[in-house]
């Protein structure tokens, strides 16, 4: 019995080239063509080629089964559009550019079943020409759009996965042994012609790049000659037998200094090829701009200190009179209201010792270090002297001042310690701005501003063009604080709501002092010996009946009955004990002919002074040799309330101006006079010397003159019986200190805890 031949829709029969009488099967490169049958009914159905652009062809049922069994036509077994594209997002799975590459597809496939699905329902009309040429003219889009669809549709399964887009089949196969010539213009030497880069080639350029200029820091040429002789020196290639082969590569094969080039300047900006020029470390340090990021809640709430090497050489006042070297120069900032409220000027690098005489000029009042300079103005100056006080916040960096500030400034003055990241000058730009602009006030005054260091060839040398000594110097720098702080600020945004309410001039001067009348209290006034007792170091020494016994040398406490005090003493030295007869003490070792035993709140203390037998032994010494080596913006404005500050403030700059001419036309009177004496004098003094004689020898000069400045510079506190140092102290004629609960604490505190128990 013969076999029933029948024929389905979405049956793919296949149009036989040759038979093969010796086999049954047939692949799909045999086929002359492959049809999809769409519809069909008892007489006739609607098929269309599946590889070409056809359109649906009718055919006579009967035909086709007469042609399928004389083996014409053959059923294919395979579908070649049935593919495994999975388009569901799986969020724990698929990262951010997966998943919107799906959402992409599956939106595009839904946009076109939407366009088609009011037509391909009208069957079999719509495989005919005259029911397309309706669908034409019924839908918004245009035909070809349909048509694309529908092809698409009918030669794919007439299912909702055939409008998937064949993003899967975009691009070609790459052959990594063959490489095609470079693109765009040619060489200057036309022998070389250069390759089309591939992903394995930026690949190796970005770890060179990464390896060699970003961390090691060398150049775009260096680098690209180590690439050339590590990764451009063989290739491998296919010979005539498909076997692999290395051979030399030539130059017109190897990516050129050029393309190297042109791929490193497009990763890597301006900025990023500065870092990776200078390193890192030296961007953030010198190139980065000085904004800063420290804010303050009112006047003292945070002040910022810092020091510099100045740009000026300074002369001895001294015979013969020659250079002596560039100072260093501190000053502390408050942050709120941009006032200098201390500053210090000392030979030698920045040390422990000059940041803590900054902090001491920043507690006290300036007007006697003023008249030992010789500073004569006095108009406004004793108002801007006398402002003094110690800060809720002090912010420094991680240099000097970072060992040699002690836990008592914290603990009984109430300051907390805020440091900044090392080598990092653009968080601190509030005080390192106004480095810049004193010294670039002075530069109008002295022609000596330079750095022999940074001296190039043929530069004139600046140290040679010193004219003012020291206090010459220290003078100046002084007056432009002065200045400084009474020059209105040019930016309206470092007032606050308050002021602009109040209408306070934004001088730094008239913010400080609105600041602390309206603003907040946070700066606190203490006596400058108590300052200065918590300032410095302490350590232990031992109570004896000889005296108070510090490193060999003994000290006599000035109070009474202090012979009491030391027959009491019991020195006891047990095991694994410490002595009772120890005590506190605090010293400047500037100057050893005083101690002082403060008290445990730090705000009193008892003097104590060296016994004349031990001067005739020790003569003081210095144990450390000098080296010679926007928060404050307006808020809560509407736009409204802003556009009238600015214009209220744009008319009193014509008045602010005006002041301002007038103080700086007094500086620069005051400091011409000065400039043009000093030139006269260095003129006349070593007018007898050469200029290496004026050279040789700066830095001991330096050094001896750093050194007697360090001992003049040493504390000495007043006697408590005559000055008032606490502020526990009422003002009583009768009142006597009593300093015996003062020592029973402090041998208290030092003696042996299982012995009090006892």
């Amino acid at each position: 019995m013969a076999e029933q031949i029948v024929v389905y829709e979405n049956n793919l029969i296949g149009k036989v080239k040759e038979k093969d009488p010796n086999s049954d099967q047939v692949t799909v490169e045999e086929f002359e063509a492959i049809f999809r049958v769409l519809w069909r009914d008892d007489k006739k159905l609607y098929w269309i080629n599946i590889a070409d652009s056809s359109f649906p062809v009718e055919m006579d049922v009967e035909y086709v089964k007469a042609k399928i069994k004389s083996d014409y036509y053959r059923f294919v077994k395979f579908d070649p559009w049935i593919r495994e594209i999975n388009i569901s997002v799986d969020t724990k799975v698929d990262t951010v550019d997966v998943a919107n590459k799906k959402n992409k597809i599956r939106k595009l496939r839904d946009d076109r079943f939407k366009l088609i699905e009011p037509y391909i329902k009208n069957e079999p009309l719509i495989y005919t020409e005259e029911g397309r040429s309706s669908a034409y003219k019924d839908s918004k889009s245009s035909p070809k759009q349909l048509i694309k669809c529908f092809k698409l549709y009918w030669k794919r399964g007439k299912n909702l996965q055939s409008l998937l887009p064949d993003f899967n089949l975009c691009g070609i196969e790459k052959n990594k042994y063959k490489k095609k010539k470079k693109r765009g213009p040619g060489y200057k030497n036309k022998d070389i012609t250069g390759i089309s880069l591939d992903e394995e080639d930026y690949k190796i350029f970005n770890t060179f790049i990464a390896d060699h200029i970003v961390d090691k820091g060398k150049g775009v040429a260096f680098t690209y000659g180590l690439m050339k002789e590590r990764e451009y020196t063989y290739k491998e290639i296919l010979d005539e037998n498909d076997r692999i082969v290395r051979v030399k590569i030539g130059d017109d094969d190897r990516p050129s200094l050029d393309q190297f080039k042109k791929y490193y300047y497009k990763k890597r900006d301006a900025e990023n090829r500065e870092e990776d020029k200078i390193g890192k470390k030296s961007t953030k340090m010198n190139r980065r701009a000085k904004t800063g990021a420290i804010s303050a809640r009112g006047p003292g709430y945070n002040f910022v200190i810092d020091a510099t090497v100045i740009d000026y050489y300074v002369r001895s006042h001294y015979p013969p009179y020659n250079l002596i070297g560039q100072p260093v120069f501190y000053i502390i900032i408050d942050v709120y209201t941009r006032f200098i409220v201390g500053w210090y000027m000392g030979l030698g690098q920045p040390s422990g010792e000059s940041a803590i005489m900054a902090l001491v000029s920043m507690a006290s009042d300036k007007r006697t270090l003023l008249e030992q300079l010789g500073f004569d103005e006095d108009d406004h100056i004793e108002e801007l002297c006398i402002i003094r006080g110690v800060p809720k916040v002090l912010t420094i960096d991680q240099a000097e001042l970072r060992k040699n500030l002690t836990v008592n400034m914290t603990k009984n003055l109430g300051v907390t310690i805020s440091e900044v990241t090392a080598k990092r000058p653009d968080w601190k730009g509030i005080v390192e701005t106004r480095f810049n602009i004193l010294q670039n006030w002075e530069e109008m005054y002295d022609p000596s501003r330079g750095s022999y260091n940074k001296k190039k060839y043929g530069d004139p040398d600046m140290r040679l063009k010193a004219i003012k000594t020291f206090d010459e110097i220290y003078l100046d720098f002084i007056r432009l604080i002065m200045m400084h702080n009474q020059l209105s600020i040019k930016n309206p945004f470092v007032l606050n709501n308050l002021a602009v309410m109040d209408g306070v001039s934004p001088r730094p001067y008239d913010l400080f002092r609105h600041g602390v009348e309206s603003v907040s209290g946070y700066v606190r006034a203490y006596p400058e010996d108590i300052v200065k007792l918590n300032l410095l170091p302490r350590d232990n020494a031992t109570v004896t009946d000889r005296g108070i016994k510090y490193k060999g040398l003994f000290y006599t406490p000035l109070m009474d009955s202090w012979e009491q005090l030391l027959v009491s003493s019991k020195p006891r030295k047990q095991a694994k004990r410490k002595p009772d007869n120890k005590i506190e003490i605090c010293l400047d070792k500037r100057n050893i002919d005083y101690i002082y035993m403060p008290a445990e709140n730090g705000m009193s203390y008892v003097k104590c002074v060296i016994q004349e037998r031990c001067l005739r032994e020790v003569q003081p010494i210095l144990e450390e040799g000098i080296s010679d080596k926007r928060s404050n913006s307006i808020s809560g404005l509407t736009r409204f309330e802003w556009d009238d500050f600015l214009d209220v403030y744009a008319s009193n700059k014509v008045s602010e101006k005006d002041q301002d001419d007038k103080i700086l036309e007094k500086y620069d009177a005051i400091l011409t006079k000065s400039a043009e004496k000093s030139a006269e004098q260095t003129k006349n003094l070593t007018r007898h010397s050469s200029n290496r004689e004026f050279v040789t020898g700066a830095k001991d000069r330096k050094k001896q003159l750093a050194e007697e400045q360090s001992k003049a510079n040493a504390f000495v506190l007043e006697d408590p019986e005559n000055t008032s140092v606490t502020h526990e102290i009422e003002e009583d004629e009768d009142f006597e200190i009593d300093y015996s609960q003062h020592i029973s604490a402090q041998m208290k505190k030092h003696s042996n805890p299982d012995e009090d128990n006892e």
